[in-house]
């Protein structure tokens, strides 16, 4: 059976009152007939009033199926648009969309980057209670945003085509679930982070979560500049930056495997956003990361960022880091994944423990931090290469 577009649906904004206070919205969204126009900012013709300017909010999808479950659950018949949805649609549950999904409706590509997330409107909407918005969430029936890839026209019946799968790994029902557990989960929350494709609000949104789920603090808030000091050719397709603060002042500690995300301009376009294991400490404290050239982000730091240059960071994370103790450690890696192991091999020179240090690299050319490595491991005893 071919997936389809069931609806389309338009509002503009008008008063609503919420809770006792008046505010302006364009949730109450209609079907219309014909083609639609569809922009970087959404349906033209259709009034966003709180993510007018989100680009990874741009349109909203609600599938069928979870219209069937509600019009059970409700006793009554839902009309399409009733969840101020832009797009009613015959497509898979939330389980079965994935983060990145490339989906093309007309001559209109989108791109799924967020679970929808239920407001206290929603409960004015469909005159269900004012514990609705929470229902709606627990349910998992939450619908999807999508970014415009390729502006167009769009119709009721279109056809939708999956043109490119993105994370099968995670999807919008486990974003919504591990963004709005009641015990966060530091390890979903972790590997949710190491995605570069992680639209920047949730990526927000998830780092406050991991600092209230580890009771930890964050090295810094946000983001901030770090200076290039050096770059050096680490290998034949790797090349290593060390990353220091502006002004001369040491930065924070950081534990042996976590990431660094950086934001870069390359273009006109939205800024590259991308996380990159640190591979240690270079000289004066600075941060050291590794890149290998593979994809846009990296040719950028190969081609355009020398000693000078600056890059916005957010402050390290991941979970992925040696156990205090004393039992011997080993560390095994391959090709660019010494990156971890290299931060975690000299953190562990500095303590009493055995360490055996196993990398695999096609050939001499593609082996990385190799004469750092010899150094380390001939620093003392119990520190053993293979």
């Amino acid at each position: 059976m071919t997936r389809q577009v069931l609806a389309v649906n338009v509002g503009h904004a008008g008063p609503m009152v919420v809770q006792g206070e008046t505010i302006v919205t364009g949730f109450d969204k209609r079907p219309t007939d014909g083609a639609v126009r569809v922009e970087a900012y959404g349906l033209v013709g259709d009034d966003h009033v709180d993510d007018a300017l989100d680009l990874d909010r741009a349109v909203l999808l609600y599938q069928r199926c979870h219209y069937d479950a509600w019009e059970a659950e409700l006793g009554r018949e839902l009309p399409p648009g009733t969840f101020g949805e832009n797009l009613t649609v015959d497509w898979p549950a939330d389980h079965e969309v994935g983060l990145g999904d490339e989906l093309r409706i007309g001559d209109v590509r989108l791109r799924v980057t967020q679970p929808r997330i239920p407001c206290r409107k929603m409960a004015v909407r469909l005159a269900a209670g004012q514990d609705f918005p929470g229902r709606y969430l627990r349910s998992g029936r939450v619908g999807f945003f999508c970014r415009v890839e390729q502006p167009g026209h769009l119709r009721p019946g279109d056809p939708i085509e999956l043109l490119n799968p993105g994370a099968a790994d995670l999807t919008v029902a486990d974003l919504a679930r591990i963004l709005h557990l009641d015990d966060p989960d530091p390890a979903a929350l972790t590997a949710m982070l190491a995605r570069p494709d992680l639209p920047e609000v949730l990526r927000t949104k998830a780092e406050r979560l991991l600092v209230r789920a580890t009771g930890g603090d964050l090295a810094w808030q946000g983001e901030r500049p770090l200076v290039v000091t050096a770059r050096r050719q680490e290998a034949a397709e790797v090349v290593s930056f060390e990353l220091a603060d502006p002004d001369g002042a040491r930065l924070p500690d950081y534990a042996a495997g976590q990431f660094l995300t950086l934001s870069m301009a390359a273009g006109a376009g939205k800024p590259l956003v991308r996380t990159y294991t640190l591979a240690g400490r270079g000289s004066d404290g600075a941060y050291r990361i590794a890149v290998k050239r593979d994809g846009r982000a990296s040719e950028h730091l190969h081609d355009q960022v020398a000693e000078g240059s600056r890059l916005n960071a957010r402050p390290p994370r991941g979970r992925f880091v040696v156990e205090p103790g004393d039992r011997p450690v080993v560390l095994v890696s391959a090709g660019i994944g010494i990156t971890p192991m290299v931060a975690m091999l000299e953190e562990l020179a500095g303590s009493e423990r055995e360490v055996h240090f196993a990398h695999g690299a096609r050939s001499s050319r593609e082996l990385a931090f190799g004469p750092h490595v010899r150094r380390i491991t001939g620093s003392r005893p119990g520190l053993h290469r293979h």
